[in-house]
């Protein structure tokens, strides 16, 4: 080997060709031995890239589950499960939809905590990502107080 003047070694091509051909030759059943050595080497590496976006594309798949209308279909069931399990929630009328992990709930509960609750337990659901809470809960009616006084004024006069 050379040694430059940086102090690296490059290796001797020639050495390496006669191991190439030395090899090629015990070899027989060898069926890389009528390629040259820059050849096997392109060859490995171009090997190497395919397998590495292959595990990548694999590890990608694996991580995230698949997205589609039965995916979304079985997470509306689940959530409407779920709600429909909770006590807080008897008498809220609640429908769901799913899209891409994401989970609408729209309708009608009976207080501001059941509609929190709702949102929490749909996020207890495996594929759930996002809650979009639209629950509506009933307007409480309000009197005026220029009302409430007169009927208090009435109710005290004899």
């Amino acid at each position: 080997m050379e040694t430059f003047p940086t102090g690296s070694r490059r290796p001797n091509v020639l050495h390496a060709t006669r191991i190439y051909e030395t090899w090629t030759t015990a070899h027989w059943w060898n069926p890389l031995r009528s390629l040259p050595p820059y050849q096997i080497g392109l060859l490995a590496l171009a090997m190497a890239a395919i397998t590495a976006a292959l595990v990548t594309i694999a590890v990608l798949a694996a991580a995230s589950p698949a997205q589609g209308p039965a995916f979304d279909s079985r997470i509306s069931v689940a959530v409407k499960s779920v709600l429909a399990s909770d006590e807080v929630l008897v008498g809220s009328h609640i429908q769901v939809v799913a899209e891409h992990g994401v989970v609408t709930l729209s309708g009608l509960t009976n207080s501001h905590h059941a509609a929190s609750v709702a949102a929490d337990d749909a996020l207890t659901v495996a594929g759930v990502t996002r809650v979009d809470n639209q629950l509506r809960t009933p307007s409480v009616r309000r009197i005026p107080a220029d009302a409430r006084n007169v009927a208090a004024r009435s109710a005290a006069a004899p």
